[in-house]
């Protein structure tokens, strides 16, 4: 009897089919697995295809599976290895794999077992199991033969009911098994588990052929789950890749703002295998026959919606779920909370059931391989897009163990009939070789490295775990003794301290005695002001101020106490708040603010501002007290506050720039206070638009039920509308740690009232200060509002005749400055002949043979020095002609020559007619700007012109910084770095990188970020070249020949067009997450000079926390500018304290490149090492 150990799956490249056959296996747990996927050309040979692979890219390309998608290699390796390894198992799935999988068992008929999965209409014979679900056979039905034409009944398959060695389920197969379900449960129980039950789970297909929808169905749903929030604990949403957009839009915008509901963002893991384990129900629309099948698996309540738009086939299918009671019509008047018993489908488990009944009719068996996690593919092979790679140690172990046994057999004597003896040596060789093949694969298996940001994460998992471990009667207690006094806690916290600052964790550190910590902090004997250490500003020009930073033993229980902190507010945080969470950051606030806000009447912002103080600190702690019941970590956070070094600032600086003043705790601290903030703008702003009732148009455009809420509480609405208060008032809100913005839409009377109203809150309830100097401005004035160092604006979206009309005036206008720009430069070259005309008549004047008596020239001569050289005259000269003309007042040189020597020298007839074509071109653009003025405001008669809200790069602040760090001169042309030409070439190239990888992260998505690109190649690239040029003295076209590979790491113009360019610019490394990067992502360039090398007999190790390499260099920072709060998001580090000017820091290379780069801040590095 033979025994299958192998499978190969054969794929169309269609996930949902894909996932059947891998669940089919998975259900077995007992196969060396081989995957391979059909090529798109899947009519091509194989051989052919590879070549035109080869063709298309123009270089020979990787082999693509040494088992690709073809009948004739796959039979080459089923033949020749049937003796030693058995038959292969070949499980295929769709229609375009039909033909392949047929070509198989065609070839080796005797060597393989051929399941198909879906029905493949016609000739069964071909194939040794077909797994099919009921609905495929609807064709065969009188109602489906009452819905085909006559002439068409003979080409509509299948013609034939199944035969026996079809496989009939009611749904599709899945790899959602009971361990699979398991496993998730645990991965997403963080966050899934404490949400309020029930939970429903809400997940929204796409039109298909046969179950058309759109809109309709996205208000019908939207209407049924408002009617059900009541009843429900949570909501979760989660969209396909087949979801129209007008579908989602319309749910995110019906259902986005409610607390009880989250909807999942593109960016998000994809949480699909959680919401199986962990939901209480389903709504599933209808037209996904996977995730009805997988939903009706787990035993819960499933809901449908849309099934009376389904036609054919899978109208039958939802009609044979109901019938089993397997799922409900959701209609919106159900009680989510009420169950209802059903019999979980179990198709997968019958069609493994019927593989093996039909492999044992063949005279087969199966073998069980390993018992192994269910969730983990066989990893005795390599898979990717380049093939599978097998690696033969165990196998080979095995045929030796075997061949063994049969010479034992054969010499003892022994019958070859007694099989089951024989199987169970089969069954001992293949186990012991797979244990040593999994031993071989540990050891010797390149793994894929995982990033600092995945280490971070498991670091921090595990003190969460710790954490969630003191949760008792709704708070957490002991947490300082349980958790944060705890040596292991406080090594992870070092690690992640390491990692933050880009050190291998598999180096040496610091030896820190973490169990002597964690004792004090237990004892209550951890004197947090012997662990601290300040810093003063020298120098005239910097008020005196005093920085006070924690050494590394309390830099370790900040970082400790951060991460508990961190756990415990995280999930609680509102959604108003943009930091401190995965994809909450700077951009996810901008992109809110652009795409979230629907036509906003006034926007503001609220300048906070306010140093910790005790009424603060009291009122922080006794908020804390809500959730976290341990007095002795208040107690140390008190002791932190008195030693100065908490560092919490409202205001003063921009937060999340990774600034040495932004203390460990600080963004937690502030987030924590502020939420109280976040939660009394969630109830003003409900109370101010419950309580100005909306007009009827506008109502229309809401959802019903904010209308009938607003219409429950507003009691006074009809003497609001009769008072000219009739506004649709609604309030947006976005904060990042201490900057607010604000959108309002209504009157700008109730928009003032409001932000009085929030303005007392901030000063009588949280003791804050608000700057009263901001001012609401319209959302259509020009000026715009600055929010997180952007600017952000509104302006008139155009139409397409618009567009065409600037089109051509931009056409006109560039055609008018290219003459001017021919002008000038002809008329330049003019003035520079008369220049060189009039040194030759000084010289000529010299000479006696061709010296003119009767001339000026000569005249004057008179008041020559005796012995001034010929240069020397001729400059005086042009002085005292400048002085006559008063060249001042005309500007440079340029201007000089064209105005007042080479324009009055031209025939009056050339100049009249330039100066009327700039004229007429000027005009031309002038009232063609005027009249598009007037169609953008719109008149009477014209439509109401779209606004949209974009944010803008301020380009005249980005000049003043480049001209303030010496890269470019007043003109704005690039010029030389002296600062920075001590250091090595590469970590010259190395810092002007770092500006473009930041501008093109955090400018990218900025609507003038074509004007960025230019400066990147005009000022950026050019003042790198020159700054080489000045370092080696060398001309700037040696200069790439010299470093070509690096210079190139600065794109010119063309480069930076490609999409793809930029992408390759910005390293992996940026691909931060915005709560365990915190800092990192948005840190500036900061200005760094060699101070002096490090000699051998005067040692210095690196200042940045956890790393100990020597370091060859010491540098000096320079505090460029003053601290500024808001500040502009330039890509240099705007406010450095300024105590830290001129602070010398020892930076091994690695590190140097780190900081230039952008891979760590300044908060990394220990400004303690020296003093």
């Amino acid at each position: 009897m033979r025994v299958i150990s192998r499978a190969i799956v054969i794929g169309n490249g269609v996930a949902g089919a894909q996932n059947q056959c891998i669940g089919l296996l998975r259900a077995m747990d007992r196969y060396t697995l081989y995957r391979v996927n059909r090529h798109k050309l899947r009519w091509l040979p194989y051989n052919v295809h590879k070549q035109l692979v080869e063709w298309i890219r123009g270089k020979p390309a990787k082999k693509l599976m040494p088992f690709p998608a073809d009948a004739r290699y796959i039979a080459k390796a089923a033949h020749p290895t049937f003796g030693r390894d058995g038959p292969i198992l070949v499980v295929a799935s769709g229609h375009d794999t039909i033909t392949i999988a047929s070509s198989i068992k065609n070839l080796v008929p005797d060597n393989v077992f051929l399941v198909q999965i879906q029905h493949p209409r016609s000739r069964l014979h071909r194939f040794d199991l077909v797994i099919t679900p009921q609905h495929d056979y609807y064709p065969l039905s009188p109602e489906a033969r009452e819905q085909i034409p006559l002439f068409l009944r003979r080409w509509v398959t299948p013609r034939k009911p199944p035969d026996k060695h079809v496989v009939l389920t009611v749904g599709a197969l899945h790899q959602a098994d009971s361990d699979a379900l398991r496993s998730a449960a645990s991965a997403w129980h963080d966050e899934m588990a404490l949400l309020p039950k029930p939970l429903l789970v809400v997940s929204v297909g796409g039109p298909t052929r046969h179950c058309r929808y759109g809109a309709d169905l996205a208000m019908q749903l939207t209407a049924s789950l408002k009617s059900v929030l009541p009843t429900c604990g949570s909501i979760r949403i989660s969209f396909s890749r087949r979801t129209p957009k007008i579908v989602s839009e319309i749910i995110l915008t019906e259902l986005s703002n409610h607390p009880k509901v989250y909807i999942r963002n593109d960016q998000d893991p994809n949480p699909h295998m959680g919401h199986l384990a962990l939901a209480d129900a389903f709504v599933i629309t209808a037209d996904s026959v996977s995730m009805l099948s997988e939903a009706c698996s787990t035993g819960n309540p499933v809901y449908v919606i849309g099934a009376e738009r389904c036609t054919w086939k899978f109208s039958h299918f939802i009609r044979t779920l109901h019938s089993r009671g397997a799922v409900r019509p959701f209609t919106g008047t159900e009680n989510i909370c009420e169950k209802w018993e059903c019999v979980p489908l179990d198709d997968t488990e019958k069609a493994v059931g019927e593989v093996i009944k039909a492999v044992a009719e063949r005279g087969w068996r199966l073998l069980p391989y390993s018992t192994r996690d269910p969730n983990q593919l066989p990893t005795k092979y390599c898979e990717g897009d380049d093939g599978i790679r097998e690696v033969p140690l165990a196998k080979n172990l095995a045929n030796l163990v075997m061949e063994v046994s049969l010479n034992s057999t054969d010499k003892a004597g022994l019958e070859i009939h007694r099989v089951d003896e024989r199987y169970e040596k089969n069954d001992l060789a293949k186990n012991l070789a797979s244990l040593v093949q999994e031993s071989y694969e540990v050891s010797n298996k390149e793994s894929k490295p995982k990033t600092r940001v995945e280490i971070k994460r498991f670091l921090e998992m595990r003190i969460k775990k710790k954490v969630k471990a003191q949760y008792r009667n709704g708070k957490y207690h002991d947490l300082m003794m349980k958790v944060i006094a705890d040596p292991s806690t406080l090594k992870d916290a070092y690690d992640c301290i390491r990692l933050t600052s880009n050190v291998d964790l598999a180096l040496d550190g610091d030896d820190l005695p973490f169990s002597a910590i964690a004792e004090e902090l237990a004892d209550g004997n951890f004197d947090v002001g012997a662990h601290t250490y300040s810093m003063r500003s020298k120098g005239p020009k910097f008020k005196k101020e005093e920085l006070v930073l924690p050494e590394l033993k309390l830099r370790v229980v900040q970082e400790a106490i951060r991460i508990v902190l961190e756990v415990v507010y995280r999930p609680h945080f509102s959604r108003i708040s943009h930091s401190l969470r995965s994809n909450r950051d700077h951009w996810s606030a901008l992109k809110y603010i652009c795409k979230e806000i629907p036509d906003p009447d006034w926007w503001f912002t609220l300048p906070i501002n306010k140093n910790l103080d005790d009424s603060i600190l009291q009122k922080l702690l006794s908020s804390m007290e809500g959730k976290i019941e341990d007095p002795v970590l208040c107690d140390i956070i008190k002791d932190m506050f008195k030693a100065r070094v908490l560092n919490v600032e409202f205001g003063s600086f921009p937060k999340g720039h990774g600034l040495p003043q932004e203390g460990a705790l600080s963004p937690i601290l502030i987030n924590i206070y502020l939420d109280l903030f976040d939660r009394e703008v969630y109830r003003m702003s409900m109370h101010y638009e419950t309580s100005h009732t909306l007009g009827f148009e506008e109502q229309k455009m809401h959802s019903k039920l904010r209308g009938w809420f607003r219409k429950q509480i507003s009691g006074s609405s009809l003497q609001q509308r009769d008072s000219g208060m009739d506004s649709g008032v609604r309030i947006h809100c976005c904060r990042f740690m201490d900057e607010v913005f604000f959108a309002f839409s209504g009157s700008k009377e109730v928009a003032l009232a409001f932000k009085s109203e929030i303005e007392g809150f901030l000063k009588n309830s949280l003791y804050l200060e608000v700057d009263d100097k901001s001012d609401i401005l319209a959302s259509n004035d020009p000026r715009g509002v600055i929010f997180l160092g952007t600017l952000v604006r509104r302006h008139v979206k155009e139409t397409p005749a618009l567009r065409a009309v600037h089109k051509l005036k931009d056409k006109v206008k560039i055609f008018a400055e290219q003459k001017q720009e021919s002008w000038d430069a002809g008329a330049l070259r003019i003035g520079k002949k008369w220049l060189a005309h009039g040194l030759k008549k000084v010289k000529e004047s010299e000479i006696k043979q061709l010296a003119d008596t009767s001339s000026i020239l000569h005249k004057i001569s008179y008041y020559r020095r005796s012995g001034m050289k010929t240069d020397h005259w001729y400059k005086v000269l042009l002085k005292i002609w400048m002085r006559h003309v008063n060249a001042k007042s005309v500007g440079n040189e340029e201007k000089l020559l064209t105005k007042l020597v080479v324009e009055p020298a031209l025939p009056q007839e050339l100049r009249d007619a330039y100066f009327e074509f700039q004229k007429r071109a000027k005009e031309y653009v002038d009232s063609e700007s005027s009249s598009t003025l007037a169609l953008l405001t719109g008149s009477s008669s014209s439509p109401k012109p779209l606004f949209t809200t974009e944010t803008v790069v301020p380009l005249n602040v980005l000049m003043k910084r480049l001209h303030r760090y010496g890269l470019t001169n007043r003109e704005g042309y690039g010029r030389p770095c002296y600062v920075l030409i001590l250091l090595d070439h590469d970590q010259i190239i190395d810092w002007f990188t770092g500006i473009l990888h930041r501008w093109l992260r955090w400018h990218r998505g900025c609507n003038n970020f074509n004007e960025v690109k230019h400066l990147i190649c005009d000022q950026v690239r050019m003042s790198c070249i020159r700054t080489l040029v000045v370092k080696y003295r060398i001309h700037e076209s040696d200069i790439e020949k010299k470093f070509d590979s690096e210079p190139s790491r600065i794109p010119s113009t063309e480069d930076i067009e490609l999409e793809e360019a930029i992408t390759e610019l910005i390293p992996p490394e940026y691909n931060f997450d915005g709560a365990l990067m915190y800092g990192i992502q948005y840190s500036g360039l900061c200005s760094l000079s060699l101070a002096r090398m490090v000699s051998e007999s005067r040692p210095c190790y690196c200042f940045v926390i956890g790393c100990s390499a020597l370091v060859s260099c010491v540098y000096t920072l320079h505090v460029m500018e003053r601290q500024k709060f808001p500040a502009w998001k330039t890509g240099f580090s705007s406010c450095i304290h300024p105590s830290l000017h001129r602070r010398r820091i020892g930076l091994c290379k690695k590190h140097v490149k780190d900081l230039f780069l952008g891979n760590i801040s300044l908060q990394s590095i220990g400004f303690g090492t020296w003093r």
